[in-house]
């Protein structure tokens, strides 16, 4: 059933396409009929003789009555408006629904009517006909041979060119289904005598489609060679000959008719499907995946290059073998990776002979190469020793994009690095992940693992920095990235390693990396100010983000006791101050110095609670804070004329103002309230004297 609904929708689309040339035929014609009398017309003015310029000739007196008794003349409309009505009947005509019907398609739909007559009548009637088998055969034979007669005695006629073809297809239609009757129904033909008398047919069945130039032929002969070995359940082996077979000839036809190169991919397509049925059903040798691919790597090697077709074979052929030789090498991935290898260097080989020959096709066999390598370190390593193997092979490409301006293969490099990167981050030592592990500071597997991704891309970062500025930058930023998470690492096992594993020192590891954060995004963002990359500059807007969000959360909890202001939290902090600060100077803006602000405020309360936490009797030391960290941002402000400084000080003072007057003034004791108003009121006249100073000044 699928083969017959492949038919029909195959033989539509031939008719649409003959009809479709046949429009184009009529309509180059009558515009080459247009054109012709179009010269011929104006050849006549020229001959011609012109009027004396000089002589003027009297104009005809006419009276009003006769001027209306003169009929109007039509004016004609250009030439070239005849040519697009022309192009617009004709093109009306090639959606002539009726005539594409019975003039093309539904003579290739009785042919197929035909076909399947036959199969009804051999298989059906053909039991009651008291003739021999070799009668029946050869009574079949005949048919099919007179048909093919008929179809080379008609093709002669031009008019009848569409039938005679549909004819000679029904005809060897018919001897392919004759064949595989006299094997199935009749067990009068063994198995090498059906595959060869196909091959014969399928032969002979390409000469004429190659001599007719006819694609009706061409299908016929494509489904007759598929249905031959399945009709004559021949083994793996003759299958999978036959296919490869198929290909061969079809390499072959198509090297001679350029225009029908899709039959390749058609051809590589049933293959495929071909291979997967005698890959899982029994054991296929890579024998034939192999030669198929080779096959079509002479046909690479031979064809001319200006046609996308042909490219789109090399890279289908390129997958059925990997995928192939995936299937077959599953349980041994040994085996696999060395033929891998050996494809790879194939590969390396072809695009050298490419660059030869200044083919563009050297690309895609270096894109393969890489692909192959990749699979190569993929299946034979563990992620530690990939990890290391993808870092050297990144600078290798480094070096062939340098050495030949391969600049194709950027795509590639930024590939390997970034599988080196996340082989490196998952890479594995004694069953424990390599980044987590404790090991001794400095001196350990881990050291050795991250080195090589970051000194290579560090290497090759400086390679490409003069003509792949862009490269540069990110090779650069991933080389920093990896430092950072290698220190992140180490900083964390030395702590694990040398102190008990509480929850202060969970603590002090939370801001140990929160600090690398920040320092990660100043280097970020000072690679994007000295080279002027928005890469770094967004990725040092992202990490100083997040990081300061980390700061937020992680602070909150702090566990146990800890020495008030001498401590990791201070220290963050204060990172993350200098950090708005720098930011604010880079990119000349004040946003980062409220945030700064905002952060010192923080601080300041956090640790006053500590000490409230600690000495239960300093309930006052928290507005305290408030009201001295306020008045002193608000008095520098002034002092320094600096806006950021005056507004957010004067924020903080109405805050201070509300705890003050709102939690304090109901929730302490007298003696707290005293000091607590004392301070505010100090505070507030010391503000207002020294603006009221300052003002007077300007």
């Amino acid at each position: 059933m699928f083969a017959f609904i492949l038919f029909i929708i195959v033989l539509i689309w031939v008719a649409y396409l003959q009809d479709r040339i046949n429009v184009l035929t009529v309509t180059i014609q009558d515009l080459k009929r247009i054109l012709n009398s179009g010269s011929a017309e104006i050849n006549k003015n020229a001959l011609q003789p012109e009027p004396d310029q000089y002589t003027e000739a009297p104009a005809p007196v006419c009276t009003p009555a006769q001027i209306a008794e003169q009929p109007t003349e039509e004016i004609k409309e250009p030439e070239i408006q005849d040519i697009q009505n022309i192009a617009i009947e004709t093109q009306k005509e090639s959606f002539d629904l009726q005539k594409a019907l019975l003039g093309n398609i539904f003579n290739k739909i009785g042919a197929l009517a035909i076909i399947v007559a036959l199969i009804i009548f051999i298989k059906l009637v053909s039991p009651y006909i008291v003739i021999t088998p070799l009668m029946k055969v050869i009574f079949a034979y005949l048919a099919g041979l007179g048909l093919v007669g008929g179809g080379f005695y008609l093709h002669r006629k031009e008019n009848l060119k569409n039938y005679a073809e549909v004819m000679l297809g029904t005809g060897f239609a018919d001897l392919f289904i004759t064949t595989f009757c006299a094997y199935t129904i009749f067990d009068f033909l063994n198995t090498p005598a059906v595959i060869a008398i196909g091959t014969i047919l399928l032969i002979v069945t390409y000469l004429i489609a190659d001599k007719m130039k006819t694609l009706s032929m061409l299908i016929i002969g494509l489904i007759g060679a598929y249905l031959t070995p399945f009709c004559a359940k021949a083994g793996t082996n003759a299958v999978l000959s036959y296919v490869i077979f198929i290909n061969m000839l079809s390499v072959i036809f198509t090297m001679k008719n350029k225009s029908t190169n899709w039959i390749n991919i058609i051809n590589l397509f049933m293959s495929m499907l071909v291979f997967l049925c005698y890959s899982y059903g029994s054991t296929m040798s890579i024998v034939y995946p192999l030669i198929l691919w080779g096959t079509y790597i002479i046909y690479d090697v031979l064809r001319e290059k200006d046609n996308d077709i042909d490219n789109v074979v090399c890279y289908i052929n390129y997958g059925i073998l990997t995928l192939f030789s995936t299937i077959i090498f599953k349980d041994a991935y040994n085996y696999l990776a060395i033929l891998l290898g050996v494809t790879a260097l194939c590969y390396f080989g072809l695009s050298f002979y490419s660059r030869k020959l200044q083919n563009n096709l050297y690309r895609f066999y270096e894109y393969s190469a890489l692909v192959n390598i990749w699979l190569v370190v993929f299946f034979l390593f563990n992620t530690f020793q990939s990890a290391i193997a993808w870092s050297i092979l990144g600078l290798a490409i480094t070096i062939i994009i340098q050495k030949f301006n391969a600049s194709h293969l950027k795509g590639g490099l930024i590939w390997y690095y970034t599988t080196a990167i996340i082989a490196t981050l998952n890479a594995r030592y004694m069953g424990n992940n390599c980044l987590i592990t404790v090991y001794n500071p400095i001196f350990n597997i881990r050291t050795l693992l991250f080195a090589f991704p970051i000194l290579s891309m560090i290497i090759s970062a400086f390679m490409l920095k003069k003509d792949y500025h862009k490269i540069h930058n990110l090779l650069v930023f991933s080389g920093m990235t990896l430092g950072y998470i290698y220190l992140t690492g180490e900083i964390n096992s030395i702590l694990s390693k040398s102190l008990h594993d509480n929850d202060l020192l969970k603590f002090n590891r939370n801001m140990i990396n929160i600090i690398i954060g920040f320092c990660y995004a100043l280097n970020s963002k000072r690679l994007g100010k000295t080279n002027d990359s928005m890469l770094f500059n967004i990725a040092g807007l992202i990490i100083f983000g997040g990081t300061l969000i980390a700061l937020m959360i992680c602070s909150y909890f702090y566990y146990g006791s800890y020495i008030v202001i001498f401590n990791m939290k201070v220290a963050a902090f204060a990172i993350a101050i200098a950090t708005c600060y720098i930011f604010a100077k880079w990119d000349k803006t004040d946003i980062y110095k409220y945030i700064g602000i905002i952060l010192g405020f923080l601080i300041c309360h956090s640790e006053s609670n500590q000490i409230y936490a600690q000495n239960s009797g300093m309930k006052y030391v928290i507005s305290l804070s408030w009201v001295l960290y306020s008045g002193i941002t608000t008095i520098i402000g002034i002092l320094k004329n600096k806006k950021y400084l005056i507004n957010t000080g004067i924020a903080l003072i109405i805050l201070s103002i509300l705890r003050i007057f709102i939690y304090d003034l109901a929730n302490v004791e007298a003696i707290y309230k005293l000091v607590a108003f004392l301070a505010l009121g100090i505070i507030l006249m010391l503000v207002s004297y020294i603006y009221t100073t300052n003002k007077n000044k300007q």
